[in-house]
């Protein structure tokens, strides 16, 4: 019987390659999937998200995730703007910055 020490001597392959296991690709802890309310209630994220969409659906409204931070702490959500920021990111409600006039930064 061959064991496993050498048939990776044999092949070339270091152990840690052999054994190597490839994550899920997000590092570090798992994201929550509920927020809380003033009343103590657990709340979904796709219900944030959802009012998240309703304060962006608003006329003459182009709020950052700061301002969309306040808007849900009114409305009673105990959320932290990292949160707000990585919800919104993940679903593609966050505006894009302006692009910079390239000219205007080269000095004479």
């Amino acid at each position: 019987m061959v064991t496993k020490q050498d048939l990776l001597s044999w092949s070339g392959v270091p152990r840690s390659s052999f054994y190597y296991k490839r994550g899920d690709g997000i590092r570090g802890r798992k994201p929550s999937k509920m927020t809380i309310t003033h009343d103590g209630e657990l709340v979904d994220n796709t219900v944030v998200l959802q009012d998240v969409e309703s304060i962006l659906q608003q006329e003459f409204c182009c709020y950052g995730y700061k301002n969309v931070w306040d808007e849900l702490k009114e409305k009673g959500y105990i959320i932290n703007h990292k949160k707000v920021y990585r919800l919104m990111k993940i679903h593609n409600l966050l505006f894009s910055k302006p692009p910079t006039n390239t000219l205007l930064l080269i000095r004479c």
